[in-house]
């Protein structure tokens, strides 16, 4: 069994490999959201919306769409964790 989890990794380090690259870009588009307004960041919901309409998928729209959500309340301490947290939930 120990040759198994040393060859394909336990649940936790896959599933973590498997949404770093998500965390990154969520965390790329931090500065962007950071210098919009409000009422801005109330506009891009409208955006995603559209976005999905026109045919893309939550997955193509998660990084912006989730950094849009938490990006002017989590501590910049937990940003991370909670962005990892939330990915693996969906």
């Amino acid at each position: 069994m120990s040759f198994l989890k040393s060859f394909f990794g336990n649940y936790s380090k896959r599933e973590l490999k498997r949404i770093n690259p998500i965390v990154d870009k969520i965390l790329s588009l931090e500065d962007t959201y950071k210098k919009m307004t409000d009422a801005e960041l109330r506009e891009q919901s409208d955006k995603f919306r559209e976005r999905l309409k026109n045919g893309e998928t939550t997955d193509d729209i998660l990084p912006e769409a989730f950094d849009k959500r938490i990006g002017k309340t989590v501590a910049e301490a937990v940003k991370k964790a909670a962005i990892e947290s939330g990915v693996a939930r969906i």
